[in-house]
């Protein structure tokens, strides 16, 4: 069984193409599902898994682009107190997320406007609910963990960066959100100004594998630009290595190593696994030829 709760806000694109009521589906529809995308992240990372967030469409008002959006929770119970509030609860932790709820939170938007893409050395815990953040510059600010926790998601952040896209087509100067108990302000939304701050923010890759191995490959393709990548492959598997092995590379740019078709190598090569903000990346490095083997010229016939 399940309770449910609802909540009304509203989207308001102004300036650029939408003051003449104009705002094309292939900037609105995107920007909407970025934006669903986006609480349904951030309702993952506050409330988890029991609690269902849907976003629906309602109605539009006159003056610039207003689409009024209901945000729907449904919360699963084994016995449902119809008293708890647990989905109202949930709802108003999101919006307070958003900066719709007032309450002690911040709001992400404000917030990510506040940061100006500083990078954050370092969070401290504060009283409650409560941690600090400090930047590289020395300035700092107290939020909720929700808020930092929305803020560390980068599906989250991908998501507000798409939701921005109507300001960098023209179609709006400025994205607005706020409820009807909401002063509507730019605290609760995104402009021209401030757009750039809701870029996805670079992610460290992490190595997740490294090992060494010794392996004989042959040569799809060589280079000697954009460090030494080498098109090779092992008889299975067709990969790009590069070759920092710098005695080999003077060889072969003095002449004194030449190739031929079907030439094995018998290498020494390191490959690192990194998990990256858009998935897994594997880099193989070959950091030593053992020995350059050409191709047979006769018949190898053994003699007894």
């Amino acid at each position: 069984m399940k309770s449910t709760a609802k909540q009304y806000f509203k989207i308001e694109f102004s300036g650029g193409e939408s003051e003449n009521k104009e705002l094309t589906v292939k900037d609105l529809a995107p920007a909407l599902i970025a934006f669903s995308d986006f609480l349904d992240q951030a309702n993952s990372v506050i409330n988890g898994k029991r609690v269902k967030v849907d976003l629906k469409f309602k109605a539009s008002s006159e003056g610039s682009i207003i689409v009024e959006l209901g945000l729907h929770a449904d919360i699963l119970t084994q016995i449902v107190d119809f008293f708890s509030g647990d989905a109202v609860a949930a709802l108003l932790n999101l919006k307070e997320v958003i900066g719709l709820a007032g309450g002690s939170g911040y709001g992400i938007f404000k917030l990510i406007k506040w940061l100006k893409n500083r990078k954050i050395q370092k969070v401290k815990l504060s009283d409650g609910k409560k941690v600090v953040l400090i930047l590289e510059d020395g300035d700092s600010i107290e939020i909720t963990e929700n808020e930092l926790n929305v803020l560390k998601s980068i599906k989250a952040r991908k998501y507000l960066s798409e939701f921005k896209k109507p300001l960098l087509t023209g179609s709006a100067d400025e994205i607005l959100i706020y409820d009807e108990k909401t002063k509507r302000s730019i605290e609760n939304g995104i402009d021209t100004d401030t757009a750039s701050y809701f870029d996805p923010p670079d992610v460290a890759d992490e190595l997740l594998l490294e090992k060494e191995q010794e392996l004989v490959i042959t040569i799809e393709s060589l280079s000697f630009k954009e460090g030494n990548k080498w098109r090779v492959s092992d008889g299975n598997n067709t990969f790009t290595a590069t070759i920092s092995d710098d005695n080999f590379i003077n060889d072969v740019q003095d002449n004194r190593e030449a190739f031929r078709r079907d030439d094995i190598l018998r290498v020494k090569m390191t490959t690192k696994q990194y998990k990256t903000g858009t998935g897994l990346k594997t880099d193989h490095e070959i950091t030593e030829v053992k020995e350059h083997i050409p191709p047979p010229d006769q018949l190898n016939i053994v003699f007894e």
